[in-house]
């Protein structure tokens, strides 16, 4: 999943979209669904929430994930909209989870994956 910016061609003499170029390196990728920002910060919150119960599906990040542990816990909601994160701080990895949980199907597939 990327955001669909990078599908875009753009600039004087491009001919290739970052995407494009990402396909050239065997990278493939799809847009993401960006229509509900909103119900896609309260699908990740629940799976957050529901993180290590046993009978819910959770979201889990890795120790890994250097970028998503040094940015994700400390963005700060949108002033006006309490329920949006503030798009102008280091949102990308809080927006790629989003783009995750909102891919079509993935209810359905965490329900076959978790039997719930």
């Amino acid at each position: 999943m990327a955001d669909d910016a990078i599908f875009a061609r753009t600039g004087s003499g491009v001919t290739v979209s970052i995407a494009g170029e990402c396909r050239k390196g065997g990278v493939l990728l799809r847009p993401a669904k960006k229509a509900d920002r909103v119900g896609g910060w309260e699908t990740l919150r629940r799976l957050m929430q529901d993180a290590g119960k046993p009978d819910r599906p959770g979201f889990y990040a890795a120790r890994q994930c250097e970028y998503f542990w040094s940015t994700v816990p400390t963005l700060a909601r949108d002033p006006r909209k309490g329920n949006d994160l503030d798009s102008r701080g280091p949102d990308h990895a809080a927006d790629a989870c989003r783009y995750a949980v909102l891919r079509r199907g993935h209810d359905k597939f965490v329900q076959r994956a978790f039997n719930v």
